[in-house]
């Protein structure tokens, strides 16, 4: 081996490198922030308990469905799609002009939540 590939080795081997699973665990906290921010903080303070029981009803129903879709498509791809129910049923409950219509929206921030817990904490073990 020639001096510089030596050294070119030995600079390798003493960089710093962020492992994948740090970018997944940070990922994953974000989300989790999130998901606990909506749910505690922005709307169940205001709401009434029927719109509340929305989202625990959805989040019941959908934690099952969204560990088989874990299990068969993988965890990044449900928690991504599912992402998208929990933003858009939340931009939708600042938009509520009913009851009705706050109710299926948080109804649809549930089903959202559902598939971050439980994949982001199967995703997080293995």
């Amino acid at each position: 081996m020639t001096i510089i590939g030596e050294m070119v080795s030995e600079q390798n081997r003493h960089s710093f490198r962020l492992h994948w699973a740090w970018i997944v665990l940070a990922s994953s906290f974000i989300t989790l922030f999130i998901n606990y921010s909506i749910r505690i903080g922005a709307y169940s303070v205001l709401l009434p308990g029927m719109v509340r029981a929305a989202y625990f009803f959805a989040y019941i129903l959908f934690s099952p469905l969204t560990g088989w879709l874990m299990d068969r498509i993988g965890g990044r791809w449900v928690i991504s799609f599912f992402c998208l129910f929990l933003g858009s049923g939340t931009f939708l409950m600042g938009r509520a002009d009913s009851l009705a219509g706050a109710v299926f929206f948080h109804g649809l921030v549930g089903m959202g939540a559902a598939a971050i817990w439980t994949p982001v904490s199967a995703l997080i073990q293995k």
